[in-house]
């Protein structure tokens, strides 16, 4: 994967973190520390192709689906494009 694809999926996620703390259960807090973790491991590591974009974006389409507003907004999203 892009380097600088993966730096700024690390930053857009440190934003949303810093946005949803207070507002969300603990436990999703919890789930996107450790994404974050995970693809910083990756950037350690030096390994591009260790996590591929597919692979991250399942892990925000789980990490979505456990904030009901978000994941609301993109079901009318997607509904409005069938």
């Amino acid at each position: 994967m892009n380097r600088e694809l993966l730096e700024d999926s690390v930053d857009v996620l440190k934003h949303i973190r810093t946005e949803l703390q207070g507002s969300v259960e603990n436990s999703v807090i919890v789930e996107l520390n450790k994404v974050i973790q995970d693809l910083e491991e990756a950037q350690r590591s030096g390994i591009d192709t260790a996590i591929k974009a597919l692979e991250i974006l399942l892990i925000l389409g789980q990490l979505v689906e456990r904030i009901p507003e978000i994941a609301k907004v993109i079901d009318s999203l997607v509904s409005m494009l069938k």
